[in-house]
């Protein structure tokens, strides 16, 4: 199934791509030398991580699903916060797997029981938002709450929901629809960069476009390809002939496995990756993208980011990979 069936595509013209059938792939004057990351001592040690989640510039919130912690993080590592769940109870929750954190509410999504539950900076709980989906990321942006689903099927048939009294409002970004329930589902994870006016949201693999969204113009959506590498061009609109299992998952294209937002200039930062895992070892690149949504550089990466932060002063990414290895990568000034 070729992807413009399916879809209605739309690009943007890039500042160093080159736009091609709708799609935009990365210049050579994009690229840059390659980030160096170094490996941070694990604050937790080996512990899962859910999510990674940001509070301003300066700092950010860790999600430990199996100890059903929340722990909020200064610039240099050390914790200023946590918000210690439990399983049962006022403070119970299933499983966390998103956290957004405000200066008076720490908002917990439970993709076990499908609610979003609130808690005050003391613990207590403060209310609950039942949802009809399976949340998998959280966000404030604009003093709005911020879901992205997990798709199942055709439900829900939109990848990014606000929260307004207690009810889930779609925000207007239709899923992909495929006949492999693997590919569906697969096609429809997002990653997610929020500013104080707007955010950005990229599918994670399968289709090469994302969506902004500007709070300052009436909620103004705009569809916009991804740029990737030049040696997916022939292969981003394939797939699997057979249904999408663990041996051939890989076949699929990675678009923008995790993103971040960038507060102090307003650029947007997502992980892709190169390499097909036979004749090439994969490698994991880290774009940069202005803020009118311009592709500005390109960043070989010697890291594998999971989950991902930006952090300034000094600028850099903070990542864990899947292993929950933690690792940082300074980024040009």
């Amino acid at each position: 199934m070729k992807l413009g069936y399916v879809m209605l595509l739309y690009c943007a013209a890039l500042s160093g791509c080159d736009v091609s059938n709708d799609l935009a792939f990365f210049k050579q004057s994009a690229w840059q030398p390659a980030l160096r990351c170094v490996t941070l001592t694990a604050p937790t040690d080996g512990a899962d991580i859910s999510d990674l989640v940001p509070v301003g510039d300066t700092a950010f919130a860790a999600v430990f699903p199996n100890e059903r912690e929340i722990i909020t993080y200064n610039r240099t590592m050390q914790p200023i916060h946590r918000l210690q769940l439990e399983t049962h109870g006022p403070r119970g929750v299933r499983n966390a797997v998103s956290a957004a954190v405000s200066d008076t509410v720490l908002f917990v999504a439970d993709d076990a029981a499908n609610v979003i539950k609130k808690f005050d900076r003391d613990g207590r709980e403060r209310g609950v938002v039942q949802l009809s989906f399976v949340p998998r990321r959280l966000r404030l942006s604009g003093g709005q709450l911020l879901v992205t689903p997990l798709v199942a099927g055709t439900v829900p048939s939109h990848l990014l929901f606000t929260i307004k009294a207690d009810k889930a409002v779609a925000l207007g970004a239709p899923i992909a629809q495929y006949q492999d329930i693997g590919v569906n589902t697969l096609a429809n994870m997002a990653s997610i960069a929020v500013f104080p006016r707007r955010v950005v949201l990229l599918h994670e693999m399968v289709v090469p476009f994302g969506y902004a969204f500007d709070w300052s113009r009436r909620n103004r959506l705009n569809r916009v390809a991804v740029p990737l590498a030049e040696e997916v061009r022939e292969r981003v609109r394939r797939l699997p002939k057979e249904p999408i299992t663990e041996k051939n998952v890989n076949k699929l294209t990675v678009v923008a496995f995790a993103a971040t937002a960038g507060l102090d200039d307003g650029h947007t930062y997502y992980v892709t990756r190169i390499g097909d895992g036979e004749r090439r070892s994969y490698r994991k690149l880290l774009v940069e993208l202005d803020s009118k949504i311009q592709l500005h550089a390109v960043y070989p990466i010697n890291g594998h980011p999971h989950h991902m932060v930006f952090l300034s002063q000094p600028r850099a990414i903070v990542a864990v990979d899947a292993g929950s290895n933690w690792f940082e990568c300074k980024l040009p000034d």
